[in-house]
């Protein structure tokens, strides 16, 4: 698969924060995702958002022809109430909501025999309901997955097909 990423991560020092405001974060933006080499091939931008409606989440939605938004949040209420904040946003600029992805949705200390849901169950899955849309995905905690993100390889490209299309169907 061809992936290409870029990050702030990747400009700053490890210990060092980007302690920007207005013009700084929509100047580091634009610089990021029309400055960079993406290639020919670029089918697909995903830009990753933290939670809110801030200046990152308006300069994106004015700089950037989006074709549409996929919501990812945790199933707590608390995180739901950022992701309606983000859908009310992305839908008074028009861009189109794709669909819903839960987070942290359960985790399983057996195996997969019991699943816990420390976060609330479902709350994703409603959401998606609400808005019209699908939920693409409910995604387990993992403990690969902090592992993976420490030593700068990601879970899933240590998992058999057959486990990743196993954890998908979990989720459904």
């Amino acid at each position: 698969v061809n992936v290409k990423i870029q990050s702030m991560g990747f400009l700053l020092p490890n210990d060092q924060a980007a302690v920007w405001r207005g013009p700084m974060v929509m100047g580091a933006l634009n610089k990021l995702i029309r400055e960079t080499a993406w290639g020919s091939d670029l089918d697909v931008l995903f830009v990753d958002m933290p939670p809110g409606t801030g200046d990152a989440h308006i300069t994106v939605a004015q700089k950037i022809p989006i074709s549409g938004v996929v919501v990812v949040s945790t199933p707590n209420e608390l995180s739901l109430i950022d992701a309606r904040r983000a859908v009310d946003m992305y839908t008074k600029v028009d861009a189109k909501i794709l669909g819903v992805v839960e987070n942290m949705s359960y985790f399983s200390a057996d195996n997969g025999k019991t699943k816990h849901f420390p976060f609330g169950k479902r709350g994703g899955s409603e959401f998606a309901k609400q808005l019209g849309v699908e939920i693409l995905a409910e995604v387990p905690i993992l403990e690969g997955v902090s592992r993976g993100g420490d030593f700068g390889r990601p879970v899933a490209a240590s998992l058999k097909s057959s486990e990743t299309e196993e954890n998908n169907e979990e989720g459904e």
